[in-house]
């Protein structure tokens, strides 16, 4: 399968209620928006419009067409059940055309520049890939944080870099007198 941005398509069709779980092996996707940021991670964007000059107009055609008063986000669209609207559904359909040609072309384009490159097909097969039906559940269902954790994380990561700079200027004999000392989390949750 080929999509662009394939997590953000898995969610939209799982919250549809179609299971489009992505299993490592049974079900490969090419999604050429991760294959072209691979490819070059300094654009300013990677949507299919910036990459291809595909119109991203649905919202706006449904403003047009009478079936919205107004422009909403994209997220709240796509959770809006259209299937009793036939003019919705022309709509989409004749919208998601438009993005099945943009994205079969990106794919086409880039999978001749990866053949020329093999080193990045590795790195999307073992790596990118796979984790498409965990960034897909993240896109639905959003990320816990825990704080606690996150605070000691930090805490660490304070003492790893104090402790490389006092190595270093022990090193270079610039504070061979001084000893460094671990930082303890000092983390109060909220009450």
């Amino acid at each position: 399968a080929v999509a662009h941005n394939a997590k953000f398509d898995l969610s939209v069709l799982n919250i549809r209620g179609l299971d489009c779980t992505v299993e490592p092996g049974v079900l490969s996707i090419a999604d050429t928006m991760v294959m072209e940021y691979t490819r070059d991670s300094t654009l300013d964007s990677y949507s299919l419009q910036s990459l291809t000059g595909a119109k991203d107009d649905v919202i706006q055609s449904f403003v047009e067409n009478g079936l919205l008063e107004k422009p909403i986000s994209s997220a709240e669209f796509w959770t809006i059940d259209w299937s009793d609207n036939r003019k919705a559904i022309e709509l989409i359909a004749d919208y998601c055309m438009g993005d099945v040609k943009a994205t079969w072309g990106l794919y086409k384009s880039l999978a001749a520049a990866y053949n020329k490159e093999p080193k990045f097909i590795n790195t999307l097969a073992y790596l990118e890939f796979p984790m498409l039906s965990v960034l897909s559940e993240l896109e639905i269902e959003g990320a816990a944080i825990d704080i606690h954790e996150l605070a000691l994380l930090s805490d660490q990561l304070t003492n790893d870099k104090k402790q490389l700079e006092y190595q270093i200027n022990a090193e270079a004999g610039l504070m061979p007198t001084l000893k460094w000392e671990p930082k303890k989390s000092v983390y109060k949750p909220y009450a």
